[in-house]
């Protein structure tokens, strides 16, 4: 049984190639890579027959394009205490394996992440993130994730290709891509970080590249995107959320809303179900509650309009499904 699962949803065959050239060239090799197929036709197929190597195993998910199956699916036919995703349009660095193992093992960590370069398509650096000092290992307390990255509405952790989690801790949280039951469209990998953090699971943070986030203009997530509406709106979720759950203080809580609610002004007109969350205002309710009756009816109307624009685009789902 191998020590990690990595784990690609792949839909696009056009970086496909390079994404597995850079799994299959790490300095760490106790793994076994799954390749499951979300797309209609053969070309992810055509993509992975060609390399030659028992770790690799190929599957159609049986749940074609439906939201979140890809992720679920290979989740479900890991076997290694480790899950690693990259995206097929993502791509390693020779140590990323390594460093995320020893950085688990050394420090105990559920979840570990380390610096990851943003890249466009011809793969030069536009962007970059590093949080731990450089060549250190340094813990990541619940609270960086509710202050720094909720309240701020920063994803300082980085996207699901970036990350390595102990398969045991996430099983272990019911639909942990979401919120106390409730879906996300967009900031799975935000829900996620949230999730970890509220269960009390130890993070902690490699201070070295070791990923390659890939923007162009038909991911998914891309601005102007059918689900785009969503990147902007579920911050306001989880800051409600974080802060009804005692995590932030009211002050900061309404700080941020408003922050928020400004930053729809330039996006109302083409995503309108936008003006109705700063209509409501960055207060609590009568009782006190940030997710109010009220604000959880203008969330299910936002969702509701952001399945009509992927429906209509016939796009894949989120996050590169």
């Amino acid at each position: 049984m191998p020590l990690l699962s990595v784990l690609v949803p792949a839909f696009r065959p056009h970086y496909l190639d390079t994404c597995i050239a850079s799994i299959l060239g790490q300095s760490f090799t106790d793994y076994e890579l799954l390749v499951s197929d979300d797309s209609d036709g053969d070309d992810i197929a055509s993509v992975v027959s060609k390399w030659n190597d028992r770790r690799i195993r190929y599957e159609r998910n049986p749940d074609r394009q439906q939201p979140g199956a890809n992720r679920d699916f290979l989740i479900s036919q890991a076997s290694g205490r480790y899950l690693k995703f990259v995206f097929d349009d993502d791509f390693l660095l020779p140590r990323s394996l390594e460093l995320l193992c020893a950085a688990a093992e050394a420090q105990r960590a559920k979840l570990v992440f380390h610096g990851r370069y943003v890249v466009d398509t011809d793969g030069r650096v536009i962007d970059e993130g590093l949080v731990a000092p450089p060549d250190r290992v340094v813990p990541i307390p619940a609270k960086v994730v509710f202050d720094h990255i909720v309240a701020e509405h920063t994803n300082l952790i980085g996207e699901p290709s970036n990350i390595l989690l102990d398969a045991g801790a996430l099983a272990s949280i019911d639909r942990p891509f979401g919120l106390d039951g409730m879906r996300m469209r967009f900031l799975t990998d935000v829900a996620l970080y949230v999730n970890f953090a509220h269960h009390g699971f130890p993070m902690a943070a490699v201070g070295r590249h070791g990923s390659c986030f890939r923007c162009h203009a038909t991911q998914s997530s891309a601005a102007g995107g059918a689900i785009h509406s969503a990147g902007l709106f579920e911050w306001e979720l989880l800051l409600r959320w974080v802060t009804d759950q005692g995590y932030v203080t009211t002050d900061v809580c309404e700080a941020g809303l408003a922050e928020l609610h400004r930053s729809y002004d330039e996006h109302v007109a083409d995503l309108p179900e936008l003006g109705r969350f700063a209509a409501l205002g960055s207060g609590a309710d009568a009782e006190g509650r940030y997710l109010s009756p009220a604000y959880l009816a203008a969330l299910d109307d936002a969702w509701a309009a952001v399945d009509a624009r992927a429906a209509a685009a016939r796009r894949p789902d989120p996050v590169r499904s």
